[in-house]
């Protein structure tokens, strides 16, 4: 028995490696041009801040520019998936108070929101098509779908563990007194 729980334990811990299909790229070898890029951006008094008018602006005109080409490229990535959404819901969440974008799903239905601030901060449509555009890529990486199966995994194999921990204590004749470790059952 207890040979069978290992052997299930190994078993779930191997292939819940499985479900991860994404290669970290490998940085280019330019030494410290990375923090000199986030140097250089940050005394970069010139930018301006766009109002929310202009911000909204942009925002709509990237987003009718960007959502069909996402749709197009998600229709043809997941076009062997039965029933696979690539209808996005996006929009701005005027809730948020920090730079930010996220992707979601809102009642089934896949969303993009881009905070006010982040759209504000932005110099072109390109950033924020990029912005957008990476956004998309949750969608298309099925990235929600792949952690949740991997957090269900996680749990499992903690469950397992957990229930082989307590079935081996109690055949050793340990127990549970009040919430706290008792001694030894006498045999």
């Amino acid at each position: 028995m207890r040979r069978a729980l290992v052997a299930v334990i190994v078993s779930v811990g191997l292939l819940s490696g499985c479900g991860t299909t994404f290669e970290i790229p490998k940085a280019a070898k330019s030494g410290a041009g990375g923090a000199q890029m986030f140097k250089d951006a940050r005394s970069n008094t010139s930018r301006t801040t766009l109002s929310s008018t202009a911000a909204e602006n942009r925002f709509s005109r990237v987003m009718l520019r960007v959502k069909p080409a996402g749709q197009k490229v998600c229709k043809e990535v997941t076009s062997d998936i039965k029933n696979f959404i690539c209808d996005v819901d996006i929009s701005i969440d005027t809730k948020m108070s920090v730079r930010n974008a996220y992707f979601t799903y809102r009642k089934g239905t896949p969303s993009i929101r881009m905070s006010m601030p982040l759209l504000q901060d932005t110099e072109s449509d390109d950033e924020v098509a990029f912005v957008m555009s990476h956004e998309f890529g949750h969608l298309i990486g099925r990235h929600i779908e792949k952690q949740k199966k991997q957090a269900l995994t996680g749990a499992i194999i903690l469950g397992a563990i957990t229930a082989y921990g307590s079935a081996y204590s109690s055949s050793a004749g340990a127990y549970y007194a009040d919430g706290s470790w008792a001694e030894l059952v006498p045999r």
